[in-house]
């Protein structure tokens, strides 16, 4: 029995958003493959780095040559300060890289999941295309098949707008976490200066607190950046904005380098400040591409429908 127009329409739609869905899915497993094993291969990477410094710290803790010599000329203390320094944000970078691997592979498992229960239908899909476009120039000729052209053109853009505001989601989550963390990092610099002027014990133990926050943030924008460029690979300017994004490991290398360094000079407080900023740049920027791509499917969506209410009219 022929089904009528309304009937294709619903089975349309439904077969349209899984088969976007898994289309989709399979986009975005593929980049995140590739992304858990960049992190993985940093973190192997991050692992040497860090046994490096273990050996650094103990070379100058025993009773090596250098050890001896830096003991006789004075500045083993200096040297074995900036070596612990070096070998926390080693550490701190080694653990951040383990918890990239682990996020990236749950995400990729539970993608796994929801594809084996998601069938390509394709198939199914051309037919009950074919069936409406039938009915339609049946029914209508040549203005039909366009009506049928004008919806699936509007509904097409509608998949693209949810696709562009569920990445805007993402990284507007990144934009907040490091705006959060650049406020803990203000914060921590002004109890910096007064812990300079002679603030005490108390004082320094805020600052520290402070600190802590904001490592503690730079970690949830780290997993979010990774949400962020999964979404994105199924957009327009995943090439341009991996430029910046893609290196968003580096940026928490920096800001650990600078905050091990010497958390008692502001300096490094403020570069590690600054490396926020810079990142929150980089993802406002990309944020106001993909309003951009929004306005212009917007755009294309009011377009179509015009031209179907004058189709109507006319009819």
């Amino acid at each position: 029995m022929a089904r009528t127009l309304e009937e294709l329409n619903r089975t349309l739609a439904e077969l349209g958003e899984r088969q976007e869905r898994r289309r989709r899915l399979l986009v975005q497993r593929s980049a995140l493959g590739d992304e858990a094993r960049e992190r993985s291969a940093r973190a192997e990477e991050l692992a040497q780095q860090l046994a490096k410094e273990r050996r650094d710290v103990e070379e100058l803790e025993g009773v090596s040559l250098k050890g001896l010599w830096l003991r006789i000329t004075g500045d083993r203390e200096v040297r074995l300060s900036k070596e612990e320094a070096e070998a926390l944000a080693a550490q701190a970078k080694y653990e951040q890289a383990l918890r990239d691997v682990e996020a990236a592979q749950n995400r990729l498992a539970e993608m796994e999941r929801e594809l084996e229960g998601m069938p390509d239908c394709t198939a199914e899909l051309e037919a009950a295309l074919e069936e409406k476009r039938a009915l339609l120039r049946t029914a209508g000729g040549p203005t039909g098949e366009r009506i049928a052209e004008l919806e699936e053109e509007i509904a097409r853009r509608k998949d693209r707008i949810k696709e562009l505001r569920e990445a805007s989601a993402a990284g507007e989550e990144v934009f907040s976490c490091l705006d959060v963390a650049d406020d803990k990092l203000d914060e921590a610099q002004g109890l910096g200066t007064w812990d300079m002027l002679g603030g005490g014990v108390f004082v320094t133990m805020m600052k520290h607190d402070k600190l802590d926050e904001a490592r503690n943030y730079v970690d949830r924008a780290q997993q979010a950046m990774s949400r962020f460029r999964t979404e994105l690979a199924d957009v327009d300017l995943i090439s341009r904005a991996q430029v910046s994004i893609g290196d968003f490991a580096t940026f928490a290398d920096y800001f650990f380098d600078g905050l091990f360094a010497d958390l008692a000079v502001q300096e490094q407080i403020e570069q590690s400040r600054d490396s926020v900023v810079r990142a929150g740049m980089e993802v406002k920027s990309v944020l106001q591409q993909l309003a951009g791509l929004e306005g212009e499917e917007e755009t294309g969506i009011a377009r179509a429908q015009a031209e179907l209410a004058r189709i109507t009219e006319a009819g």
